[in-house]
């Protein structure tokens, strides 16, 4: 048995500790006896065997290592420790020579190790959906781009058709036609160009998405840009019985911008609002100057009658293949994420909110002009 200066420093220890002599226990530290739930009660003279059962490796040979320096500690040997109360939990035990033997509880170890098993099968399947998921994407990109590259070779052949014999009357028949007819061919001539760019564009464009968009502003005047895109609505809005309100604040006539981006942005704002008002109702388009962190901004906003946007939509809505729940709603998704990103790289900010008396506002912010 341990001096008692020993059995003080054993005492201290946190991992149990026991000598046995003839399979009989002769001393065992405060560690032990918590193990067994016998704290202060005397283990001596009973036999080890009582406390240990086989977990499948066996028990130990507590007559091992009695005689002489009994070499190195024998490999750990994992089993079942009996408790005074009649509970049990998993231990390992371990021959420090000399008929000392070490005890450490390991009853979680097996929890922890089943654990980490189901955390390995979970994270192994969900890299078999992230790659799945990566295959799936990567083939959808794929078919999206073939779809678009269709679609634009087969707009570009009746646009320029169209525009072909819209440039043959304009040039052939100028005297035959009043202000107004050819004011109209005029209108069909500039739409069947826009029309061109937008296909020759368009698989570029869903390409962009990923990608930055290089813009070019510059100081220019924002009636006119809407004004120009008011007057290619007219017909679409006339056939809907609905009014175009130009509402421009003095002050915020102008702005720093890049005009062919911009008119895109006002023709798929305006498109969408022309679509999800019901007929005959009034779509406003307004202009006002902001001043933001010491910076002066121009906001541009588009208010229609419409059903709205649900508040969880909101900022999904500018989501690239995003649709909205309305009913009419169609097209590929692309226009709201396209406006984003152009007005992003003016280093603005667009956002939706409910507009007064119903409906949406789309508004959107440009650096000011320069002054003067």
């Amino acid at each position: 048995m341990p001096a008692t200066q020993e059995n003080a420093s054993a005492d201290a220890l946190s991992v149990g500790l026991l000598a046995c002599r003839g399979g009989r226990i002769v001393w065992a530290n405060r560690a032990f006896q918590a193990l067994v739930e016998a704290p202060g009660e005397s283990l001596v003279g009973r036999s080890a065997d009582e406390w240990f059962s086989d977990a499948g490796d066996g028990i130990p040979d507590w007559s091992a290592g009695e005689r002489g320096a009994g070499g190195p500690p024998d490999a750990p040997l994992e089993c079942r420790l009996r408790s005074e109360i009649g509970g049990a939990r998993r231990v390992e035990v371990r021959r420090l020579g000399e008929g000392l033997w070490e005890v450490r509880d390991v009853s979680t170890r097996a929890g922890l190790r089943a654990e980490l098993g189901r955390l390995q099968a979970e994270l192994l399947e969900a890299r078999r959906e992230l790659e799945e998921t990566r295959r799936c994407l990567h083939r959808e990109a794929q078919e999206r781009e073939e779809l678009l590259a269709v679609v634009s070779h087969e707009l570009r052949t009746p646009i320029t058709v169209i525009a072909g014999f819209t440039r043959l009357l304009l040039q052939q028949g100028m005297a035959d036609f009043g202000e107004e007819q050819r004011h109209f061919l005029e209108q069909i001539r500039a739409s069947c160009d826009r029309l061109n760019r937008f296909a020759g564009s368009l698989v570029e464009g869903d390409r962009k998405l990923a990608g930055s968009l290089q813009v070019h502003p510059r100081d220019g005047s924002l009636a006119a840009v809407i004004s120009g895109v008011a007057t290619f609505l007219k017909p679409l809005l006339d056939e809907r019985r609905q009014q175009l309100v130009l509402d421009l604040t003095p002050g915020a006539r102008h702005a720093r911008f890049d005009a062919q981006p911009l008119e895109q942005v006002l023709i798929n704002l305006l498109g969408n609002a022309l679509k999800y008002g019901p007929c005959g109702s009034t779509l406003r388009l307004s202009t006002r100057p902001l001043e933001q962190s010491g910076q002066r901004w121009v906001e541009v906003a588009v208010s229609d009658q419409g059903p709205g946007i649900p508040e969880a939509d909101r900022e999904r809505i500018f989501e690239p293949y995003v649709r909205g729940e309305a009913p009419g709603a169609g097209g590929l998704g692309l226009g709201l994420a396209i406006c984003r990103q152009i007005v992003e790289a003016h280093g603005g900010q667009i956002h939706v909110t409910p507009a007064r008396g119903g409906g949406s506002r789309f508004a959107f912010t440009l650096p000011a002009a320069e002054e003067g």
